[in-house]
């Protein structure tokens, strides 16, 4: 849960773990995956909206409006949803998981981002 980090100066800094960081060890101890560097790929989009929505939870910005911020969001949507899907997918991959029905609501073909 905790990091120790070795400072310049030599002193040793210890830091704790975040959620998407453990999830990402986990993903990388408990998964065989074919692909080399997989659960960084999968945690990706939701590093990225914590990078993106960090400053602005703790700030007043100016309310701007673009376009252009509609489709950065409708693709950012569609990454985390990926990325949430593929975790889903591990999961539903357990031996013990094997009965269980994915909701067809769900499916990705059925989801709109508006």
């Amino acid at each position: 849960m905790d990091e120790e980090i070795q400072r310049r100066d030599g002193r040793v800094q210890v830091t704790t773990k975040g959620t998407i960081r453990l999830l990402e060890e986990w993903l990388a101890m408990r998964i065989r995956f074919a692909v080399d560097g997989a659960p960084a790929t999968i945690v990706a989009p939701l590093k990225t909206i914590r990078r993106l929505r960090q400053p602005r939870a703790h700030s007043i910005l100016k309310d701007d409006y673009s376009s252009e911020y509609q489709r950065k969001t409708a693709a950012l949507i569609s990454e985390v949803y990926t990325a949430i899907s593929n975790i889903r997918a591990l999961f539903q991959a357990h031996p013990r998981a094997k009965k269980y029905e994915f909701p067809e609501h769900l499916d990705p073909k059925n989801v709109l981002v508006y």
